[in-house]
């Protein structure tokens, strides 16, 4: 409490002072780590004139929540609280179950009691015998919970929302009368729903986040043991590949998982990619989950698949069961995209067996790749805007010394700006400020950081250090536990 009130009259005494918020809050809290100060809107016409976006301009409210992240250790799990972990999965949210399953096991090394409840779009199949699933159509009214899913959010000590925003969660509160924690996804702190003035917490790498999910990686990464068969005998041509099989295939292929999204990223990124093995003979294969970026980018192109050759004679698409090939050239090397849906094993042993430079796309694909210590491509949806800014801002602060690495992350922010709508106001973000460059120059400045060794030692330092600075395992769980002492 006499920090708390401490921290108030700084406030003040940095108001009269005319001070920066970051300023006071670094005079607040001089071990605090900022990398992209306080989100902030623009005058088009003139950029010095700024402020503070609203829900971030009580600086009493933030200053709390820097606190509370601080004091978080001094709290500890009590053994037998019962917690429900509910998560409302969007209808792309295979990410949000992941998150769901994720979290389940870092709250059971602590909370022993954790039931799980999912709701679940209709469509999707999940085999989930330790769970509640609730399936819903386009909206999941109270009414839609089963007396099951209901009596289990009623006997828990505490029920955990993440890492969605819960349609008609207020509904569910008073129905439930029981207490709830809601932490949003990675960036979602500058969402309605998210921001500190609303009492709710987020993930992300944002200073008034929470940090990221790390993985305790221990796959090794063994193409025998994929699950996906169709996989295997495109690789392979066999679905059981022994050894000499394995070691053939990586004499003459180059293997890359490839999780993308829009048809600008996936363009830089494989463009990128064939600037790089310009000069390699060997049969490059994308395996790429969601085709669905390629055809946009296809359709895009209106024919012209690539803007140079690279080497290429052949291109192989494999999807829904079918070879589809166009030739490039006489001569040269085959490019083949594999696309299929891959299981989470399947997933995480791809991302292990693949070369170098993978790409990714959402919250957990990020945190697969960051505890995998892989370098990658990220290639966010929209909803990832604020995500990318903090990424590039952390990699500003801690790869100066790395410029084919912090080159790499650049390209990935021009790469993003491609996703973001055009602002049509006098007062705008400062992404309105950032020029879209032309994607082939983009791909081809990837390309030369990518034959630069210290940009793959950048990466590794960088994931490395992330993993241990930026997770939120533990923090997920003290979290709980301070909600718990306030019940």
């Amino acid at each position: 409490m006499n920090q708390m009130n401490r921290s108030l009259r700084e406030v003040l005494q940095d108001v009269c002072k005319n001070v920066s918020p970051e300023q006071s809050l670094l005079n607040s809290f001089p071990s605090l780590k900022i990398n992209r100060g306080l989100p902030r809107i623009y005058q088009r016409s003139n950029p010095s004139i700024n402020y503070v976006k609203k829900e971030f301009s009580q600086l009493d409210v933030v200053k709390k929540l820097v606190l509370e992240k601080t004091l978080l250790p001094r709290y500890k799990p009590n053994k037998n609280a019962k917690i429900c972990l509910f998560t409302f999965m969007l209808s792309d949210g295979w990410g949000d179950f992941i998150a769901h399953k994720e979290i389940a096991k870092i709250l059971a090394n602590q909370y022993p009691i954790v039931q799980s409840i999912v709701c679940v779009p209709k469509g999707f199949s999940l085999s989930a015998p330790n769970m509640i699933l609730v399936p819903y159509d386009k909206e999941c009214p109270p009414e839609s919970f089963s007396k099951i899913a209901i009596s289990a959010m009623q006997n828990a000590d505490l029920v955990l929302s993440c890492p969605t925003y819960v349609p008609n969660v207020e509904e569910l509160k008073k129905m439930t009368k029981t207490r709830w924690l809601q932490v949003g996804q990675y960036g979602f702190i500058e969402t309605n729903f998210f921001s500190p003035v609303n009492g709710n917490y987020c993930m992300g790498l944002h200073f008034l986040e929470l940090g990221i999910l790390i993985r305790e990686s221990k796959e090794k990464g063994d193409f025998r043991t994929l699950e996906n068969k169709t996989l295997l005998y495109a690789l392979f041509s066999t679905t059981t590949p022994q050894t000499i099989d394995i070691e053939r295939y990586r004499t003459f292929h180059r293997l890359h998982l490839a999780y993308l999204v829009s048809p600008i990223g996936g363009a830089i990124y494989m463009h990128a990619l064939f600037q790089f093995y310009r000069n390699d003979s060997r049969t490059i294969d994308i395996c790429t989950p969601d085709i669905g970026w390629l055809i946009q980018y296809m359709n895009l192109q209106k024919g012209l698949f690539l803007i140079e050759n690279y080497g290429i004679q052949e291109i192989e698409i494999h999807y829904d069961g079918k070879i589809h090939r166009r030739e490039l050239a006489r001569s040269g090397k085959k490019v083949r995209f594999l696309s299929g849906s891959l299981s989470d094993n399947d997933f995480r042993k791809l991302m292990i067996l693949s070369e170098e430079f993978i790409a990714v796309r959402g919250d957990q694909s990020f945190s697969e790749a960051i505890s995998a210590n892989r370098l990658f491509f990220y290639d966010g949806a929209i909803h990832a805007r604020y995500f990318i800014k903090d990424l590039i801002a952390l990699a500003e602060n801690k790869l100066s010394h790395n410029p084919g690495a912090l080159s790499l992350f650049r390209a990935m922010g021009q790469a993003f700006a491609y996703q973001i709508p055009d602002e049509t106001g006098e007062w705008v973000e400062e992404t309105a400020f950032q020029e879209r460059q032309p994607w082939e120059n983009i791909a081809n400045r990837i390309a030369i950081s990518l034959h630069s060794e210290q940009t793959l030692a950048g990466f590794k330092q960088f994931n490395q250090m992330v993993a241990s600075e930026y997770s939120c395992n533990e923090i997920l769980c003290q979290l709980v536990a301070q909600e718990l002492s306030h019940r």
